[in-house]
């Protein structure tokens, strides 16, 4: 039997935009069921529990664009996992610049997440446009500042 895992990687795979270069599993944000998908990777997590180890040092979402899935719905998934949590695990949101807000910041650390990996590519208006991204280097700037 192999070790328990104490890093724990879910993937999200809602976004608002599918990214050309992109070769991960997405799915428009907008066209979503995130309660049902959310009550699936519930029942999911539930059924693995046993497999984790007493402390998880990380817990990463991934994605797809994550930042884009409602707050209230990673707080209750969250929640599955709080036993497992030390005051040091690492729990790591990826983020674009155009979901980055006071109040979504403001949930987000309610919900325990204490890490955000922001999607920036480039602070480049004309490079930005060319990779697809919703965002311009004013709002990725913006977002930092905020965060």
């Amino acid at each position: 039997m192999s070790a328990p895992f104490s890093h724990v990687y879910v993937h999200l795979p809602f976004c608002e935009v599918i990214c050309h270069y992109c070769d991960f599993y997405t799915a428009r944000a907008k066209d979503a069921r995130h309660e049902e998908f959310f009550s699936a990777l519930e029942k999911e997590a539930k059924q693995n529990l046993s497999l984790l180890a007493p402390k998880i040092t990380a817990l990463y979402f991934g994605g797809g664009t994550p930042s884009v899935s409602p707050p209230h719905l990673l707080h209750s998934f969250l929640d599955l996992f709080r036993p497992y949590f030390s005051s040091e695990t690492e729990i790591t949101l990826e983020a674009n610049p155009s979901n980055i807000s006071a109040e979504n910041l403001r949930l987000w650390k309610a919900a325990g997440i204490n890490r955000l990996s922001l999607g920036i590519q480039s602070l480049h208006d004309e490079r930005l446009k060319r990779l697809g991204r919703v965002h311009s280097a004013f709002d990725a700037q913006r977002a930092l500042e905020l965060c």
